[in-house]
């Protein structure tokens, strides 16, 4: 397992304590909405998806660097001052300037859209990614895509507009379930398994070719 993968698994098991949090209340305090809980858990989740990607590409990308199997066409934007200090550092140290550097660079970037995930795993050698993630989920990767999108429009309309409904009343939230987050919890973690293996497989053919 990967560091991106632990780490997203940790996640996961902090939105299941929420999740415990919310059965409970549901069951013991009836006279309040609470929901909103819901809704931090589905937030929640798509940003651990976020938070795996960044970190699987950070580590390829630095796994890549010191095999010198990067791609020609991937730019970074790492400063001229800290290449210099890459040439004069041996390779532990070298590896712990890579990560900050690349970090940093790509925090900028949100990976939750399925176009933002296809462009960064493109940054570490993996084209056509659709095709191979609904392989591993047995769907078509255009079912795969589509169904992200409907993921990450919900979360979108959670955090930014407060899921306010654009048909109900004044006021009014769209009608979220336990089971709406339950498939949205299932339909990420396959999703980062099948990324998962995408990321190992590209780091064998590095292996073979070094």
């Amino acid at each position: 397992m990967s560091e991106a993968k632990y780490l997203f698994d940790k996640n996961m098991e902090a939105i299941a304590n929420i999740d415990a949090i919310y059965h409970y209340t549901e069951k013991q305090v009836t006279a309040f909405d609470i929901t909103e809980l819901l809704r931090a858990e589905y937030i929640l989740i798509v940003s651990a998806l976020d938070f795996y990607i960044h970190e699987a590409v950070k580590n390829c990308l630095v796994h890549q660097f010191n095999l010198g199997i990067c791609d020609p066409d991937v730019k970074i934007g790492i400063p001229l001052a800290t290449v210099g200090i890459l040439l004069n550092s041996d390779s532990n140290d070298r590896t712990k300037i890579l990560e900050q550097q690349i970090g940093q660079i790509i925090s900028k970037d949100s990976y939750q859209a399925p176009r933002s995930i296809e462009n960064a795993l493109k940054m570490i050698g993996i084209n056509k990614m659709w095709t191979a993630v609904g392989k591993y989920s047995g769907k078509k990767g255009s079912e795969v895509r589509a169904t992200l999108a409907l993921i990450i429009d919900r979360r979108n309309k959670i955090a930014h507009e407060a899921d306010i409904s654009p048909i109900g009343g004044l006021g009014e939230k769209t009608n979220i379930e336990t089971t709406t987050v339950s498939e949205c919890l299932d339909f990420v973690t396959k999703f980062v398994e099948s990324v998962e293996k995408l990321i190992n497989l590209k780091l064998e053919e590095g292996k073979a070719t070094d």
